[in-house]
């Protein structure tokens, strides 16, 4: 049989250009699809403090032309409210096959898929972390490095948030931390013991954003205006491999194509696409099918080409909460202008030492480059009051976000029909029984550490990340040692269901506190490898 391509890639997100490029460079016809989706509002130029303070028509670009900002459609984020941000997870009418009951069930039809919008923190998984994994440390460490280098990444040392791997990973030269974030760690250093004694330690954020240039992307100009756009590409967006892989004579690639259902056909996959209008819709077959299109719509393709209707099947999330420090002796000092507005510092949070899955992770961030709603919002106080606060402690603020692991969530899918007999996966939202314990505890503790190192948590700051919020999705498709139905094996091939392969978080068997997604990418690399390694073979 004639195929339209060794391997069709769905999703060209983090994971779908990690597991492509291997293919490409073993000479593999890759073909790629994704929505297509791009930004329409041009990145905004300008720091955002000058911007703030000298242009009349800003609430165009804070707030949108016709106020989109005010009308919020996805969680509670800034990344999410900002004007310009909506294409990368606004649904499209024809292809909403995706919902959520008390959980956010966040899609992307984009070029890049989230990447065009998330805070860019990253991390390696050492052996606690990969625990329930049917991997080590040892299987990702070549393409932890493959993908560092091709990236861009800052951050990663021998600090007390090494995995054992960090030393290993090519970094660019540090962030410059803000001004609060500096006194911080600068007390940490004097005062680490005590906090460790709390159990909580502190290092660089690890993030996938350039100090130097690389190729066409240029370093952070600390503008302030990571939420709002980075016009310098800095912050790493998985579009910037596409002109690379574009390089490729072998490589087909078809914006605008939104897969709808997949099958087999033989000894290999059949795939049903919608095209653009002026395309319609069209099938492709291929010998290698690979599924990168994020782990709710993955996890639709598959449920439904195995008919698997009303069967419950577990989302594993990541619950988490959000919160704001102050250090007093910076009220009412000037409000820093040329900052860095994402992470500053992370931070690691033991629980009960005989329970791994207890540890949380999390990142403080400054308060300089952020909607001032964020914090007033959370403010025990009236709006007015509220506001007026807020003028005098904007500079002492660190913002923060901290994770749990994913065994404190219980959240499921189904794959049901709608009311005109069409699939669609419905995700219910939850939290495990033990869950308020353990946010009470971390968040007692944490209030201890940050307090020795003279940073005071603002009352009623501490506020919950509801189901499915931190856009974390994981396990519905696990990886297992020994894969029985509805499992995938240590190379994200399906069971039953040979040359289809899955490479986003839906095979991740368990969702880690720390930072997923240069995890994500260097095991889609992994496969990228093996899969083109067996076609050599053939």
């Amino acid at each position: 049989m004639t195929y339209d391509a060794d391997a069709i890639v769905v999703g060209s997100g983090p994971s779908g250009v990690s597991v492509t490029l291997p293919m490409l460079e073993a000479g593999m016809r890759v073909l790629l699809l994704d929505g297509g989706k791009e930004r329409e509002r041009p990145v905004p130029p300008g720091a955002y403090h000058d911007i703030r303070r000298e242009d009349p028509e800003q609430w165009r670009l804070f707030l949108g032309d016709d106020l989109e900002a005010l009308r919020p459609a996805g969680p509670p984020s800034p990344k999410f409210d900002a004007p310009g941000s909506r294409f990368a997870f606004e649904p499209d009418p024809a292809s909403e096959r995706v919902a959520g009951r008390g959980f956010a069930a966040v899609v992307s039809l984009a070029r890049g898929g989230l990447s065009n919008i998330w805070g860019a923190g990253i991390a390696t998984y050492g052996a606690e972390e990969l625990a329930e994994f049917p991997l080590d440390p040892a299987d990702l460490a070549p393409s932890y490095e493959a993908v560092a280098r091709r990236i861009g990444v800052t951050g990663f040392a021998a600090d007390d948030l090494d995995s054992g791997l960090d030393a290993a990973i090519p970094s660019l030269e540090p962030m410059r931390l803000s001004e609060n974030a500096r006194r911080l760690m600068a007390r940490y250093e004097r005062r680490r013991a005590a906090v460790q004694g709390l159990g909580v330690r502190l290092g660089r954020p690890r993030t996938a954003v350039l100090t130097e240039p690389l190729d066409a992307r240029g370093a952070c100009e600390f503008c302030d205006m990571c939420i709002w756009g980075c016009r310098a590409d800095a912050i790493y967006s998985s579009i910037h491999d596409l002109p690379a892989l574009q390089s490729f004579q072998t490589l087909d690639y078809r914006p605008g194509g939104v897969v709808e259902a997949v099958a087999p056909d033989g000894a290999g996959h059949r795939v049903a696409v919608r095209g653009p209008a002026d395309r319609g819709r069209y099938e492709l077959t291929c010998r290698r099918l690979v599924l990168a299109a994020g782990a709710l719509v993955t996890t639709r393709l598959v449920l439904e080409m195995q008919e698997r209707f009303d069967e419950p099947v577990p989302v594993i999330g990541a619950p988490g909460f959000a919160f704001a420090l102050c250090l007093p002796e910076r009220i009412g000092a000037s409000v820093a202008t040329r900052e860095f507005s994402m992470g500053q510092i992370s931070f690691t949070a033991a629980g009960d030492p005989g329970r791994p899955a207890d540890g949380a992770y999390g990142s403080l961030f400054p308060a300089s480059g952020v909607p001032a709603s964020l914090v007033i919002d959370r403010m025990p106080l009236t709006r007015p009051g509220a506001v007026r606060l807020f003028r005098w402690l904007q500079p002492a603020l660190l913002l923060g976000n901290c994770f749990l692991h994913g065994r404190y969530s219980r959240n499921s899918a189904r794959l049901e029909r709608d009311g005109n007999g069409l699939p669609r996966l419905v995700v219910r939202g939850g939290v495990a029984d033990e869950h308020p314990r353990r946010y009470d505890e971390l968040r007692r503790q944490l209030i201890r550490a940050f307090r020795k190192l003279g940073a005071f948590a603002i009352p009623n700051s501490f506020s919950p990340i509801g189901p499915g919020e931190a856009i974390r999705y994981a396990g519905t498709l696990p990886m297992r040692a020994s894969p029985g139905p509805g499992e995938t094996d240590r190379f994200g091939e399906l069971h039953g269901a040979r040359g289809l392969h899955v490479v986003d978080l839906s095979i991740f068997p368990a969702m880690p506190a720390k930072h997923h997604t240069l995890t994500m990418m260097a095991n889609a690399d992994r496969i990228g490898r093996t899969i083109a390694e067996r076609w050599r073979g053939e």
